[in-house]
């Protein structure tokens, strides 16, 4: 048994009506308590959306072709990675991570996506390296606090959050 999953690529939709309905079914079935659902997806604060979705599909276009996430793209009726990518303002990447709440995912594994241009955050070069900062990403979604997850393997260049809003009161129930 487990105590959750972790989706890489499942969009809002498949997650609502197919992998929380599924994993909890079998919780409850099993006298289990009711599974952390962690979703990791694309997501960039950005005023350039087109250019972050182009780049995202090109980046990660193995993932349309591999059978497992073509299946779960496939229930979400995307055609690529990007569509199921969470960009835009700060505000239109909140109301996506709402949704995610209301489908029942109780974690968020950020994968920052598009090019450093692409994203509307700050960033401080460093030998002329320029890196996403998820903890950037955090400030600009007034995300106040940083959750390290012990049991779970989470992608370098992620972090796991609790979204809030600007009086700092928890935006759902992600973690």
């Amino acid at each position: 048994m487990t105590d959750g999953t972790l989706t890489w690529m499942t969009g809002v939709k498949t997650l609502a009506t197919h992998v929380v309905p599924t994993i909890n079914a079998a919780a409850t079935a099993a006298g289990r308590p009711t599974p952390r659902v962690v979703c990791s997806l694309p997501i960039s604060v950005t005023s350039d959306v087109a250019d972050t979705r182009d780049t995202v599909n090109e980046r990660l276009a193995i993932y349309g072709t591999l059978p497992s996430y073509r299946a779960m793209l496939d229930r979400e009726g995307a055609d690529g990675p990007a569509d199921v990518g969470l960009f835009g303002t700060r505000e239109q990447v909140l109301e996506k991570l709402h949704e995610l709440a209301e489908a029942g995912v109780t974690e968020f594994s950020a994968s920052m996506a598009g090019g450093a241009d692409d994203r509307d955050e700050p960033t401080t070069p460093s030998s002329n390296f320029r890196r996403p900062s998820a903890s950037s990403l955090a400030r600009q979604l007034g995300v106040l606090e940083l959750v390290q997850v012990d049991t779970m393997v989470i992608m370098a260049s992620s972090v796991v959050m609790r979204p809030t809003d600007a009086a700092g009161s928890s935006l759902g129930s992600l973690m």
